[in-house]
């Protein structure tokens, strides 16, 4: 029989039938009947710990989505009656419930359910601040040349003592939820797994515009050749759960479930996740049963205490909670920190439930261990240090004894860890009796809980690392290049007998030619490698540049041990989310994500849009698509957080680069290509949006950058009265005494302040113009925290149009074009110019001068007759594709210059050069294929604008 839920308990004194919590009904009582607010729901029926225990890790996350399944059916047809008064619905298997925007009229319907547990508004968590160090050195950034080798705080904890015992972590995955991380960080090289989740802007690459994660991960697993890691040999799994502003709670829950889905569905082994933030409402069960759920999985939660001391009942949740490692701060004299929040925890259900507690003397004891967390130097974003305080800063060192710990044994569950960390702590006497509610039961020693490990029965081999080079001994590996992969392996526990090796792939970019190894024994401590035998790979030359091509390394013993590792191998020039294109005088920021100017409205990452000597003017913008008011793609924000509609595209690889100059198709003097698609969007048609972005250093046209999108219809139906637009939010000098108009003769929409002006415009005069219009953002922003999907096809239809303002004030602008009706894998092309100007007279020139270099693309050109054309043009043309006889290859050379044209076997082999030479410009024709072998093979063609590798195969 199942206990007795804890929903059902805690709720019986709460009003409306027990559901909703009181702080949340008295705002309700303040609000009209179809006034919206957010809110978390969930379920009554929950799932049982013990029971979650039972069914074993692998199977949590299918349990826990087929009790979300049958137990929220009824209520989520319920709200599908209901659609018009709800804006937002978000669901949740990890806490069986779900998140909702929607009318208060709808929010009492719930609460009269009988299916319903527990309501209370979705909030913010306070991710902890730093606290202003007391030292000289302050939280200032320093230079890596005043570290020392050994920082206080990891000799004063013994973490070094442990790896000169052979345990730094190595091999062990420890989860990290936080503000993000800058894995390009030098003290953190090859500490990222690249398990990566982005709960608040959907970025699909790491990043950290608030710092805190990057620091917090340093703790844990930096280098150690910085000093500043308890466990440089750990990997590192992140989800963006908060930033400065904290996180709204169906965001950190999303964190929850995806770090549970990690474990239960896709066997990744996460030891412990580090949280340095809390909710202050010391009795908040949000994230009760997702602590559960992690506790099912083997995951051990480790949370800062809070900054809240030094008065006593100061504790934050869910460190609090008996289920939870709660850390608290102490100095470099093992005084605890007056800023660290004092327990106990609160006396009542759950935490009065002994089956909970981790120890039968815990008692409320709160914090439970208590680590360095003043003075405390770590790694921040772009390479920088900076030294901290905060208990932000103390969980992170016991999350990275637990990684040690688990580096010597891997078998350890969390009463376990639990009891070995509070038995081996150190107690200084000044902090006597123990446990109590400053200290907990004393400061962590990881020399002292290593010691008190069990050594395992069992192997546990470990990949501690891996080099990649090409056949020419660089570890710059370029499409058709041939790979050598040598790794390094040690063992933790015991012997590893005839231990084997498989290198395994399904990437369509690479042929395994040598995968596998005889290792032999790999005893304790010991290393080895493959270094005199490497696995050999070739790549595919259509490999697009910047692919990670992902392998498995699979290990298994005589006795049946087994392992299989995830290894990564990047071929060709570096890719990001983000990149600035620049003219002479212009400077504008493209994503791969949609957005415009910066990576999302936090403008953490991005340039904006500068022209002449403005500075930033963009505050953002984005990219939209749609058809209907259900069906608008974007990455615009609303309710205070970005859609993350638009996805980059994984086949063909959408993450931004540069193009070579001369790569096909070449326009300007420097440009970005892209792809992403409507993946994010709640229900994907398969948009997808290839971009170009481009602009020039040629006298005359440095005014604008020219982003140019060709859209594609992936989808199995027909995709009609769509509409494509840019919306975006200019802010020039002061953002309140901006002025705003449209100019339909030039098609473009503009903003100025002062002298500086910068607007949108359309440069393709053929595509019909929709709208138009200039936005007050007091109007359609602010009262949602931006903008929602219903005002933006208003916007993109013309329902709402505005040409100019009418007063100085906070304004956006927008333009849009359509109706336009794509079947299934048609396309059309939409080009947007984003303009600059000094002065009208000048905006207005750069807005001709756009429209002419779109339809002559090729102005810059000094030498050669140029055909103008237009953006995605493919200059070069093989046929036949499946040769009997010979093949034809037509060139149509934009600029005279060198070309140079290479034929590659299937393996990457070089075998044949049919050209190499100087072409003028113009249509130029090739016979090749002659005498070649039965296969397929690839057709390279480079140089004088060109840059295009063809596929054929010969039959003969």
């Amino acid at each position: 029989m199942l206990r007795v839920l804890f929903s059902l308990t805690i709720l019986a004194s709460t009003l409306w039938g027990g559901v909703i919590s009181p702080e949340f009904k008295a705002k309700l009582d303040g609000l009209g009947e179809h006034e919206m607010v957010r809110a978390i729901v969930m379920m009554r029926q929950q799932a049982d710990y013990q029971t979650l225990k039972s069914v074993g890790k692998e199977n949590v996350a299918a349990y826990l989505r087929d009790l979300a399944q049958r137990s929220q059916k009824d209520v989520l047809s319920f709200l599908a009656e209901r659609k018009a008064a709800v804006r937002e619905l978000k669901t949740f298997w990890v806490i069986n419930g779900f998140f909702i925007i929607a009318e208060k009229s709808v929010i009492c319907e719930l609460a009269r359910r009988d299916d319903i547990g527990l309501i209370i508004e979705d909030k913010r968590a306070k991710l902890l601040k730093v606290v202003e160090s007391v030292e000289t050195r302050g939280s200032s950034t320093s230079s890596s040349k005043s570290i020392t080798p050994i920082q206080w705080n990891i000799r004063q904890i013994n973490a070094d003592s442990v790896w000169a015992l052979g345990y730094n972590g190595a091999g062990v995955l420890v989860g990290v939820m936080d503000t993000g991380i800058d894995p390009s960080h030098p003290a953190l090289e090859g500490r990222f797994s690249g398990l990566w989740r982005d709960c608040i802007n959907h970025n699909p690459t790491p990043w950290d515009p608030d710092s805190h994660g990057t620091h917090v991960s340093g703790i844990i697993a930096g280098g150690g050749n910085w000093g500043i890691g308890v466990a440089p040999g750990a990997q590192l799994a992140v989800a963006r759960v908060v930033g400065q502003g904290g996180g709204y709670y169906y965001q950190i829950i999303d964190g929850f479930e995806w770090f549970t889905s990690l474990v239960s569905d896709s066997g990744y082994n996460i030891c412990a996740v580090n949280g340095s933030w809390g909710s202050e409402n010391q009795t908040s069960t949000v994230y009760w049963q997702a602590i559960l759920a992690w506790r099912a999985v083997g995951i051990i939660p480790v949370f800062s205490i809070g900054n809240g001391g030094p008065g006593a009942s100061t504790t934050i949740t869910p460190a609090n909670f008996p289920t939870v490692i709660g850390v608290g701060a102490s100095d470099y004299q093992d005084y605890v920190s007056n800023f660290s929040s004092r327990g106990p925890a609160p006396d009542q259900y759950p935490w009065n439930d002994t089956t909970y507690w981790p120890r039968p003397d815990w008692n409320f004891i709160k914090p439970d261990i208590i680590a360095p967390g003043q003075g405390i130097l770590s790694s921040v974003p772009n390479g920088g240090y900076a030294v901290w305080d905060g208990t932000s800063m103390s969980s992170p060192h016991v999350t990275g004894v637990i990684a040690l710990l688990f580096s010597k044994n891997p078998d350890l569950d969390f009463e376990e860890v639990y009891n070995i960390l509070t038995n081996t702590a150190y107690q200084p006497s000044h902090g006597s009796p123990y446990p109590n509610n400053n200290y907990g039961w004393g400061r962590v020693d990881a020399l002292a809980a290593i010691e008190a490990v069990p050594m395992p029965t069992e192997p546990n081999v470990i990949l501690i690392d891996y080099d990649a080079f090409n056949q020419n001994g660089s570890t710059s590996i370029n499409p058709g290049d041939t790979i050598n992969l040598v790794v390094y392996l040690t063992n933790t526990a015991a012997t590893a007998q005839a231990l084997q090796g498989v290198l395994r792939t399904g990437s369509q970019y690479a042929t395994l030619i040598e995968s596998t190894y005889t290792f032999g024994d790999l005893t304790r401590t010991d290393t080895l490698s493959n270094e005199a035998s490497p696995f050999v790979i070739a790549t595919d030359p259509a490999t697009p540049n910047g692919m990670d091509i992902q392998f498995i390394l699979h290990l298994e013993t005589s006795d049946g041990y087994t392992w299989d590792y995830p290894i990564s191998v990047s071929v060709g020039a570096p890719r990001s989310d983000y990149l600035d294109v620049h003219s002479c005088q212009a400077t504008f920021t493209v994503t791969d994500n949609g957005a415009l100017g910066f990576i999302d409205d936090n403008q953490s990452a991005g340039s904006g849009f500068s022209y002449r000597s403005s500075g930033n003017m963009l505050f953002y913008g984005t990219l939209a698509a749609g058809n209907s008011a259900s069906y608008v793609v974007d990455n615009w924000y609303e309710h205070g957080t970005t859609d993350g509609d638009w996805q980059p595209t994984l086949d063909p690889y959408g993450r931004l680069y540069y193009l070579e100059p001369g790569t096909p198709p070449w326009y300007g003097s420097e440009q970005v290509w892209g792809m992403f698609d409507d993946a994010g969007h709640p229900t994907p048609q398969g948009l997808t949006a290839e971009m170009i972005a481009y602009g020039y250093d040629t006298t005359g046209y440095c005014g604008f950058i020219i982003v140019a999108y060709k859209f594609i219809n992936r989808g199995s139906n027909t995709l009609d009265n769509l509409y494509f637009a840019w919306f975006i939010d200019f802010d020039i000098s002061d953002y309140s005494q901006n002025y705003a108009m449209i100019d339909t003769s030039r098609r473009t929409a503009y903003m100025w302040g002062g002298a500086n002006y910068a607007g949108i415009a359309i440069p393709d005069t053929e595509l019909p113009i929709a709208n138009l219009s200039v936005i007050q953002n007091q109007v359609y922003v602010y009262p949602d925290t931006g903008m929602v999907d219903t005002n933006q096809w208003h916007f993109m239809v013309g329902d709402y149009h505005f040409a100019q303002s009418t007063q100085a004030d906070d304004w956006s602008v927008m333009t849009s074009v359509g109706p336009i009706t794509l079947n299934p894998g048609d396309t059309v092309l939409v080009p947007f110019a984003i303009v600059g100007g000094l002065g009208l007279v000048d905006y207005r020139n750069n807005v001709d001068s756009a429209r002419a270099a779109y339809y002559n693309p090729y102005i810059d050109v000094s030498e050669g007759e140029i055909e103008p054309i237009r953006p995605f043009t493919d200059r070069v043309s093989l046929a036949p594709t499946i040769v009997r006889g010979s093949a034809e290859l037509r060139l149509a050379v934009p600029r005279n210059g060198f070309v140079d044209v290479r034929i590659y076997d299937a393996t990457g082999r070089l075998v044949s050069v049919p050209f190499s030479g100087k072409l003028d410009a113009g249509v130029h024709s090739l016979r090749i294929a002659d005498g070649l072998l039965n296969g397929v093979y690839f057709v390279r063609v480079k140089g004088a604008g060109l840059n295009s590798v063809k596929r054929m195969v010969v039959v003969r």
